[in-house]
């Protein structure tokens, strides 16, 4: 094992959450998000290659809600309404997609559309976002953009 990023010698005095780091699947650099103290709204989201060489840093607005989770897309043409979670026999006829701003299911008229934190909503006039829809008993992760 080798150490790649020491975020205590990094300039600034940032700090990192445990959950707020990721690492791209493909590329395989880290994200980071970090701040400075608990009671300071400054946050940011560091880019690093895979050996820890800082390429960009992307600032925060104030209000931003911490700690966050990197997701990344699994799709390397990022196509909206690609799902990362493969269809297996039991699910093969259901055919979950994004037209515009609704979630459509089709093979399936039992169906809830999830926020990521949990909260079911409807399936049209979505927001922007990564949702989780549920039908018949599988569960697939949709792009909404």
């Amino acid at each position: 094992m080798r150490k790649i990023i020491d975020f205590s010698s990094e300039p600034g005095d940032w700090h990192i959450y445990g959950c707020s780091l990721g690492i791209h699947p493909q590329t395989d650099e880290l994200y980071a998000s970090v701040f400075h103290q608990f009671q300071d709204q400054t946050y940011a989201t560091r880019r690093y290659t895979s050996d820890g060489v800082l390429k960009n840093v992307y600032p925060m607005i104030a209000n931003y809600w911490f700690p966050s989770m990197i997701v990344f897309p699994t799709d390397p043409y990022n196509n909206p309404g690609y799902s990362s979670v493969s269809a297996t026999t039991s699910d093969e006829n259901i055919m979950v997609k994004v037209v515009g701003r609704s979630i459509v299911v089709d093979g399936c008229h039992d169906f809830q559309v999830y926020s990521l934190d949990g909260k079911m909503c409807g399936s049209e006039n979505l927001q922007p976002g990564i949702y989780v829809v549920r039908a018949d008993g599988t569960t697939r992760k949709v792009i909404v953009n």
